[in-house]
């Protein structure tokens, strides 16, 4: 199990020249027994274009995680801050462990 931790910034730099990279990683993600994708604020935040991005409009970037969901069947929560992405990571965590322990107690 994973959780990937992105900033605002580092989410926009895997919907441009770290896409591929990023893409790569998805696919590990995809492979675990469970993974998540925390982004470090909102989506109305994430949706304002940072200056340096050129070529990528904030729908297409939003579009990329939706369809990355989708492919690799990791789901990507978009956070308020960072210390909101740490409380969802937590819980996250927790639920993984719960669920995990409670498929003991069915098989024996």
């Amino acid at each position: 199990m994973a959780v990937e931790r992105k900033s605002k910034e580092d989410a926009w730099g895997c919907v441009g020249a770290g896409r591929k990279r990023f893409e790569a990683c998805m696919g590990r993600l995809g492979a675990m027994e469970s993974a998540l994708v925390v982004i470090e604020c909102g989506l109305p935040e994430f949706q304002v274009r940072p200056p340096h991005v050129k070529f990528v409009t904030a729908g297409t970037a939003v579009g990329s995680y939706i369809s990355w969901m989708c492919q690799y069947r990791v789901p990507v929560v978009w956070c308020g801050g960072r210390e909101y992405a740490e409380r969802v990571t937590v819980r996250f965590l927790g639920a993984f462990l719960k669920h995990r322990a409670g498929r003991g107690d069915h098989e024996g």
